[in-house]
């Protein structure tokens, strides 16, 4: 396990990161648990949102199993 994966386990975050169906923007972790949202205020459209939250979960389980 990496260092970046054992950190983010103590803070109780589970990889990997995925896109929650429900609600736009928003993050969740391996136990369903929301981690972070993008674009909280609403002010990118649910495309852009997406495109940013989907790259943003593809890095953090790429260096999570790195």
């Amino acid at each position: 396990m990496t260092s970046f994966f054992v950190a983010l386990a103590g803070l109780g975050v589970r990889l990997p990161l995925r896109l929650c169906d429900e609600e736009t923007g928003s993050v969740i972790d391996a136990n369903g648990v929301e981690v972070f949202v993008v674009d909280t205020n609403r002010n990118l459209s649910d495309e852009t949102t997406t495109v940013i939250a989907e790259l943003l979960v593809d890095a953090v389980n790429a260096r999570g199993a790195a």
